[in-house]
Parts: C-alpha cells; sequence; structure tokens
C-alpha cells in the first residue's frame, strides 16, 4: 500500500506542477480547450470501465478465457461508441457554434490513445492487482503519469507544439502504460475468427 501512496502523492505533484505550468503559458483560449480535451478524456475513461477493473479484482475466482475475451471485446465496442459520441458533439460543435476545427482536432489527438489503449489495459492491469502486485502497477502508472504530465512542459518550451504538446504528452504516457502493463502481466487478446496473439513485453 505504501507504494500507492507514492504513486499518488507523485502524480498529483506532477498534474499540479503541469496544469500550474499550462495556465501560465497558455493563451485563456488554449487553456480552456485543454480544459475540455481532460474533461472529456476522464469522463470517458470511467464510462469505458464502468467497474469492470473493480469487479474482476474482487471477483473470488479468475476469468474463464470465454469471459476475458467477451471483457475485452465490449470494453472496446463501448470505447467506440464513446469514440462516436465525442465526434457527433465535435462536429456539432463545429456546424452549429461555429466552433474551430483546430480545436476539434487537439480534442480527438489529446483523447485516441486514451479511448484506444485504456480498455486493452483493463484485464492486465486488474491481474496485477489481484496478484497484489502493486509495486508493478505503480511503476507503470507513475512512469505514464510523469511523461503524460511533465512531458508537455518540455516540448511546450523546447518547441512551437504549444497546445498539441499535452496530447503527445498523452500519447506517449499511454503507450508506455500500455508497454509496461504488458510486460509485467503478459496477455492473450483473441482477436475475431479466433485468432490469438500474445502481447508482451
Amino acid at each position: 500500500m505504501l507504494h500507492l501512496a507514492i504513486l499518488n502523492i507523485t502524480l498529483i505533484l506532477a498534474a499540479g506542477c503541469s496544469y500550474l505550468y499550462a495556465s501560465r503559458a497558455l493563451t485563456v483560449a488554449e487553456f480552456g480547450m485543454l480544459g475540455v480535451a481532460l474533461a472529456f478524456s476522464r469522463f470517458s475513461a470511467v464510462l469505458v470501465d464502468g467497474g469492470l477493473k473493480v469487479t474482476i479484482i474482487k471477483n473470488s475466482r479468475s476469468l474463464t478465457a470465454t469471459e476475458r475475451r467477451a471483457v475485452t471485446t465490449l470494453s472496446l465496442a463501448f470505447s467506440s461508441i464513446v469514440a462516436g459520441i465525442l465526434f457527433a458533439l465535435c462536429t456539432g460543435y463545429v456546424h452549429f457554434f461555429n466552433g474551430s476545427l483546430q480545436d476539434v482536432l487537439f480534442i480527438a489527438a489529446y483523447c485516441t490513445p486514451i479511448l484506444i489503449l485504456f480498455p486493452l489495459t483493463i484485464l492486465p492491469t486488474a491481474d496485477l492487482e489481484r496478484e497484489f502486485k502493486y509495486r508493478r502497477v505503480c511503476i507503470a502508472e507513475g512512469a505514464s503519469g510523469a511523461l503524460e504530465f511533465l512531458l508537455p512542459i518540455v516540448l511546450f518550451h523546447f518547441t512551437s507544439l504549444r497546445l498539441y504538446s499535452f496530447a503527445i504528452g498523452v500519447l506517449i504516457g499511454r503507450g508506455v502504460r500500455f508497454a509496461l502493463v504488458l510486460k509485467f502481466s503478459p496477455h492473450r487478446f483473441t482477436f475475431p475468427g479466433g485468432r490469438k496473439q500474445v502481447l508482451s513485453g
């Protein structure tokens, strides 16, 4: 549990530094758009999870191969639905409220890695927590959080990416988390047609 406490404190500090820097470096419009993208991404993650990970962790038995396939398939399907809703909202924003296409592209760039990778990490992360391998979970989430929150500061300062620095931070951070979780807990995905593939580090 100490690992989890240290992780939470680290992520809070990293997020605080990132948002403080963003509030000073971004324009009011850019900071507002970052807030919208952040809200979309967090809300989407909550919807896609739907309590699945907690249910799996607390389950008295391990899931069968069929159940694991169903969980992954349903998570990806629900993630696709959330992505469709996000696309519809963005389209309405552009057409009915004269919104900027650049704003929509940023929201899409920020949220897409989360919608794609989050459903694929639910089962491997739950497996690690069921086995009380919290240190490995903390390493994966700590590395992801540090990159997601702190890398944008570096990119913003040394490049001309501006708002997209935060989208790249999410992409790299979530990608690292996905890779580390699969390295610590190799997971067998079953694709349509019964074809299986093992993803691991």
